[in-house]
């Protein structure tokens, strides 16, 4: 049973633990990274996010801003390749990634053709994962 001071799992158990902004409301955050690391894999990785006195908010959503971007740019040019317009690939390229709703035509993606929908399945799936996931595919 759990009891504030143990994650009920064995020992070296876990491949991916993130710690998002919570040890800074805890009375002893240390006991908090400790008992993540006794969980924590041999191999596994720990992500911890939390405030600091330089407040990097703006550094931080500068690198999501970019790595967003890219993730358009990417889909917009495999868009293009598979056949849409221009405008269309631009379009559906930033909905996809922001938002999953927007598009140009009345059937919304249904309008153009099997391969394109995949591919803006297949991108709707890597932007609503996240950001943490993403950084550990990447880094390992």
């Amino acid at each position: 049973s759990y009891d504030n001071n143990s994650i009920p799992v064995k020992d070296n158990s876990i491949d991916l633990i993130t710690i998002m902004m919570v040890l800074h409301h805890t009375d002893n955050p240390l006991d908090i990274l400790n008992e993540s690391y006794r969980a924590l894999s041999e191999n596994g990785t720990v992500i911890i996010r939390e405030t600091n006195a330089y407040n990097n908010d703006i550094l931080e959503f500068n690198i999501i801003m970019e790595y967003n971007l890219g993730f358009v740019l990417i889909l917009c040019v495999i868009l293009k390749i598979e056949g849409m317009t221009w405008f269309d690939a631009i379009c559906h390229s930033f909905t996809t990634i922001a938002t999953a709703g927007f598009s140009t035509k009345n059937n919304s993606i249904g309008a153009f053709s099997g391969l394109i929908q995949w591919t803006i399945i297949i991108f709707m799936f890597i932007a609503a994962t996240n950001f943490s996931l993403h950084y550990y595919f990447i880094a390992t």
